[in-house]
């Protein structure tokens, strides 16, 4: 996927590979809004994928005079630089352009990303879906890696305005486009990131309160299925 959109008049191979890589951003970014209930309410009041806000979470902690509040938080920064420095590492100039608009190498990052998650999913159940002191923040450190992975990797698509694990930014596009009579085109998609971010968020404080063991699998499910998906594409194009 490439930063400009394709106007109405633009063939339709051309649009054809755009749809698949869209809905897979989607699941993407209701995965970072399960991964933040699952953080938020199982994992002590911190945040694994939206920074700007964890940084807020570990000021407050700081005043408040809240250590293992702040320690944690702490720690799901330092995992969160750990997981884009090595996805960068990875992935090295990979860019997504129209002919390969998910490239192959931001593929194996999500499958990297997977392999973190299924780590928290372990830990989650050998503590009863409650952990706690070391082990919470082992986990925490873990879920901010996989995080960072799909930061660094969705960068790579090279989105105008788009994220799947931070979304200010997003909304601030979309509000200034629609409130200024600017350009449309990328708006359903952010909009889409946007209640996806929402709606996995909701649905995983519904496990944590119904299913709790079950809560880290939402998540790992998505990416699973973003990961799949992307090897069918990439053996299509």
């Amino acid at each position: 996927m490439d930063a400009a959109e394709p106007d109405d008049d633009a063939p339709v191979r051309h649009r054809g590979p755009r749809l698949v890589p869209d809905v897979l951003l989607v699941l993407l970014a209701a995965g970072a809004g399960a991964t933040e209930a699952v953080s938020y309410l199982g994992l002590g009041r911190v945040l694994t994928a939206v920074m700007t806000g964890n940084l807020v979470l570990l000021g407050v902690a700081a005043g408040a005079g809240a250590g293992a509040e702040a320690v944690r938080s702490v720690v799901s920064l330092a995992g969160y630089v750990v997981g884009v420095a090595v996805a960068a590492r990875f992935l090295g100039g990979t860019r997504a352009d129209d002919t390969h608009p998910w490239p192959r190498r931001v593929t194996h990052a999500i499958g990297v990303q997977a392999a973190f998650q299924v780590l928290v999913w372990v830990g989650w159940l050998v503590a009863n879906g409650r952990p706690e002191g070391v082990g919470q923040a082992v986990l925490v450190g873990v879920s901010a890696v996989a995080m960072g992975f799909q930061a660094r990797s969705v960068q790579a698509l090279a989105l105008p305005a788009g994220s799947t694990t931070y979304l200010t930014g997003t909304l601030t596009t979309v509000t200034g486009r629609l409130a200024a009579g600017g350009p449309r085109e990328g708006v359903p998609r952010l909009l889409a990131l946007i209640a996806a971010m929402l709606a996995g968020a909701a649905i995983g404080a519904l496990l944590i309160s119904t299913a709790r063991p079950a809560a880290p699998l939402l998540p790992l499910g998505l990416t699973v299925v973003v990961f799949a998906a992307a090897m069918v594409l990439g053996r299509r194009s």
